[in-house]
């Protein structure tokens, strides 16, 4: 009889056990709804700020290398020929993304920084920091302290991602579903640079964060 009592409770306690990490679901649920909803509302009325890449460590690591007397000069030839390589399809990429952005987004208005830039925007920082389409700094361009700030980024294929992507987060917290938070970018690759599937992915971001916010605001 004991050790019926004791099944008993066991199993009462289960029960318990799982109706509070039912409740505490839904719970998340509700709070992952309600902070997207917020957050596409936030976009509408703010801006969306592009990072790229600039490839700073690799390239400081280049450069040390291409003129190291430690080397000899067919070596230091070398690392010049890898650095301008890295730097001319760095260049080259991010001036595709810049057109495929500012070219197929309209959800809300863009800004573009370099991702050494990022940490100082974070900090509050709202003009000196932004460029032009020729990747120079624009001192006419400023973000409102007011206005809502998020990023978007260019993110590689990686173990939660088996593909590259386009991602928006807030300035300092990354978004969740049902938020449209990210888009795949498909390969279709000109001179080393994916500039179809850049911009054919914004578009495609473009109208996902449309729709989402029309079934929020309806």
């Amino acid at each position: 009889m004991t050790q019926f009592r004791i099944g008993i409770l066991l199993l009462m306690l289960l029960l318990v056990h799982a109706a509070s990490s039912q409740r505490d679901d839904i719970v998340l649920q509700k709070e992952k709804k309600s902070n997207s909803q917020k957050a596409v509302v936030d976009l509408k009325n703010g801006v969306l700020v592009l990072r790229l890449k600039t490839n700073q460590r690799k390239i400081a690591i280049l450069e040390q290398n291409a003129k190291s007397t430690r080397l000899s000069q067919k070596q230091r030839d070398r690392y010049k020929r890898i650095l301008d390589g890295t730097i001319q399809r760095r260049d080259q990429f991010n001036s595709a993304l810049i057109r495929a952005v500012m070219d197929s987004f309209s959800f809300c208005p863009v800004q573009v920084i370099f991702d050494t830039s990022t940490t100082s925007l974070r900090k509050g920082l709202r003009k000196g920091i932004f460029l032009s389409k020729d990747m120079k700094i624009d001192p006419m361009q400023s973000i409102d302290p007011q206005t809502p700030v998020f990023l978007l980024n260019f993110q590689e294929n990686n173990s939660r991602f088996p593909f590259d992507i386009l991602v928006i987060q807030r300035l300092s917290e990354k978004l969740t579903e049902p938020f449209p938070y990210f888009v795949e970018v498909r390969e279709s690759w000109i001179n080393d640079v994916n500039t179809p599937g850049a911009i054919r992915a914004a578009a495609r971001l473009d109208r996902k964060l449309w729709k989402y916010y029309e079934r929020v605001t309806q």
